[in-house]
C-alpha cells in the first residue's frame, strides 16, 4: 500500500488489477472526458500522455531495475 501511495504521488491516480496468483499485475491509467477522434483535442492529449510517459519511466524505472530476471518463469500458454 505504501508504495501504491507513492506511485500515485508521482503519477496521479491509477487503477490497480492485482493478480496474486500470477507474478504480474496490471496498471491502467486513463485520461477522462476526452475524445480521442477530436483532432482539435490532440495536443492536450499528447500532452498529457507524454508527461505520463515520463512520470512512468521516473516512477517504475528503478523498481524494474531491481527485478531478477533469472527469476522469471513464463506461464502455460494454455491457461
Amino acid at each position: 500500500q505504501k508504495d501504491i501511495e507513492k506511485y500515485e504521488k508521482e503519477i496521479g491516480k491509477l487503477e490497480w488489477a492485482e493478480m496474486p496468483e500470477k507474478k504480474q499485475s496490471h496498471i491502467k491509467l486513463r485520461l477522462r472526458d476526452c475524445d480521442p477522434m477530436n483532432k482539435a483535442d490532440w495536443p492536450k492529449q499528447h500532452e498529457w500522455l507524454y508527461e505520463k510517459l515520463q512520470a512512468f519511466h521516473t516512477t517504475f524505472s528503478q523498481p524494474i531495475k531491481q527485478l531478477n530476471a533469472d527469476e522469471y518463469v513464463p506461464e502455460d500458454e494454455d491457461q
